[in-house]
């Protein structure tokens, strides 16, 4: 019955009251657009981050292997992609 009001007050508005309820619905919805695609962004770039710090730190674990097995600085570097700063830290 609700709906029914609703749609029968909406038929009786004039073109321009239509045209305005219309503009604050699409600015509603394209709010909530922006929103949810700014929380999904973020969500993303956070996975990111956590994906890069893990493989560093693998990477890091791995060249403290090679580097207790004695394999030369330069070739851990090749194989880690560490640097041979951060390496010799290790």
């Amino acid at each position: 019955m609700l709906q029914f009001c609703q749609a029968a007050r909406y038929i009786n508005l004039t073109k321009e009251e239509k045209n305005m309820i219309s503009a604050k619905t699409k600015a509603r919805w394209d709010y909530y657009a922006v929103i949810d695609g700014a929380k999904i962004m973020g969500r993303e770039e956070g996975e990111a981050r956590g994906e890069a710090r893990g493989a560093h730190e693998n990477a890091v674990k791995v060249a403290i292997k090679l580097k207790n097995k004695g394999v030369p600085l330069a070739e851990i570097e090749e194989l880690t992609e560490l640097s041979i700063e951060e390496i010799s830290k290790l």
